[in-house]
């Protein structure tokens, strides 16, 4: 069995985290978009240090995908998956986390479960599990 870390429980850039988690023996690690935001590596780059230090991507967990249901949002909110896929890609994850707090998914029950159904067909069509 591999065992895999959520880089988010470490301090740190992104870079200085996947450095300690391969110096610990971790082969796999969680990433968060948010921490791709906040630091100065590119996916391809970030892609690049993961292959030199022998660590895949066990999921990744992307926040603030989903928004108002209208057909302008709609279609913002299908480029943003296919942003988020591409950075997926870009790393070797094959795999996504998404999470809503129950009090936006109390409010927006019915757009959310559209747009999760948006999220699961873009996800199948390139091989992805959410």
């Amino acid at each position: 069995m591999q065992q895999s870390i959520a880089a988010t429980s470490l301090g740190g850039t992104v870079k200085e985290k996947l450095y300690a988690i391969s110096a610990a023996g971790f082969r796999l690690v969680t990433l968060t978009d948010s921490e791709l935001l906040v630091d100065e590596l590119s996916p391809a780059k970030l892609a690049e240090l993961l292959r030199e230090l022998g660590i895949r991507v066990s999921m990744f967990r992307a926040h603030a995908i989903f928004g108002s249901d209208d057909g302008q949002h709609r279609t913002l909110v299908r480029e943003r998956i296919q942003r988020k896929f591409e950075v997926m890609q870009t790393m070797g994850a094959s795999l996504m986390h998404v999470s809503l707090t129950r009090e936006q998914a109390d409010q927006r029950h019915a757009e959310t479960a559209s747009q999760l159904a948006v999220l699961a067909d873009l996800a199948q069509s390139r091989g992805y599990a959410v």
